[in-house]
């Protein structure tokens, strides 16, 4: 198989939710990616989720629960990843059943972006349960939100942007980008900013033009408590506010280290 994609799932303690996404990925109309699960602990069984049964391969990369440490264990799954591509996507995401084809023929795009269609509490206990679907009308009926953005229409043009941002959930960039600015900066150790806001201002330091798909690739999240609190986010853009004053898009604490 030419594996054209790498799609790394954001991956922490929900089995039940990174099953119901790996029967989303073998349910995509294209079939020309791996999965790389990016698993910020250490308690994933790979065996138990089956990996045999499903038609791309699944690659895993996991580290010690050590607080939060996103941006580390990405930064572990680019360097696994064998597609010059890659697809990011959070573990509490159920991919639109062309989201593969979608990034497909948007290759194009060197980093682009899509949106979520956020799921009520009812209507996540329902797909958990095999109760349900992600038909429109069930959306409507189960009151979630967001819902315009469920709305596929595989010929609209995306648009390059600088007032709408990239979300850490779904989004895709060529490999040799990440690694101009040295992936993810691992000094961000707290949620809310570091996985996407942070990254998204490098790159753009870097002259990346990022494009907004609407429409196109399409995920679902499914519902959840937030593990992060405003006063965290606010520690973390004080964070990168003193970062982006000094200017610098190729992030240290990064891919590469320093000696």
């Amino acid at each position: 198989m030419n594996i054209k994609l790498s799609v790394v799932i954001a991956y922490y303690k929900n089995e039940t939710f990174l099953k119901l996404l790996l029967r989303a990925f073998q349910q995509q109309t294209r079939k020309e990616f791996e999965l790389v699960i990016a698993e910020d602990d250490n308690a994933l069984d790979i065996d138990t989720l089956g990996i045999a049964d499903y038609t791309f391969p699944i690659r895993h990369v996991s580290q010690e629960d050590s607080g939060f440490r996103k941006c580390r264990i990405l930064n572990q799954a680019i360097k696994r990843a064998t597609a010059d591509r890659i697809v990011f996507i959070d573990g509490d995401c159920i991919p639109h059943p062309r989201f593969i084809e979608s990034y497909l023929n948007l290759l194009e795009y060197p980093c682009i972006f899509g949106r979520r269609v956020m799921l009520s509490e009812g209507h996540t206990e329902k797909l958990t349960n095999g109760k349900s679907s992600l038909a429109i009308l069930n959306l409507i009926a189960e009151g979630s939100k967001q819902i315009k953005h469920a709305i596929y229409y595989p010929t609209r043009k995306p648009n390059q942007t600088n007032s709408k941002g990239i979300w850490g959930c779904n989004w895709s960039i060529d490999k040799e980008l990440l690694c101009q600015v040295n992936g993810f900066d691992e000094d961000y150790t707290l949620a809310g900013i570091g996985e996407d806001v942070d990254i998204e201002w490098r790159l753009r330091k870097n002259g990346v033009p990022i494009y907004y798909a609407k429409h196109r690739p399409i995920v679902y999240h499914l519902y959840h408590p937030e593990h992060y609190n405003d006063a965290i986010v606010n520690q973390n853009l004080k964070k990168l506010k003193s970062k982006r004053q000094l200017g610098a898009a190729y992030c240290i604490n990064g891919i590469k280290k320093a000696d």
